[in-house]
């Protein structure tokens, strides 16, 4: 994925993926946060598709689930 974000779009995104994160007790590591930060900003349709899914579904994040989005 590819960000060009501004200072202040860059940081909206960036408050919204921990609160995301943060609800779905998904650690906010380096990979995670980067997929976060991609489904908050829209740049990847398929990326928002699979979130929306597994949110749907109520499993947890758990790594698998986190690798897998990655």
């Amino acid at each position: 994925m590819d960000f060009a974000d501004d200072i202040g779009r860059a940081s909206h995104f960036a408050q919204a993926a921990f609160k995301l994160m943060q609800r779905h007790k998904v650690p906010p590591t380096p990979s995670n946060y980067t997929v976060w930060y991609g489904y908050v900003s829209g740049i990847s349709p398929d990326l928002k598709k699979a979130i929306d899914g597994h949110v749907k579904s109520g499993k947890a994040f758990d790594d698998i689930a986190n690798e897998g989005l990655f």
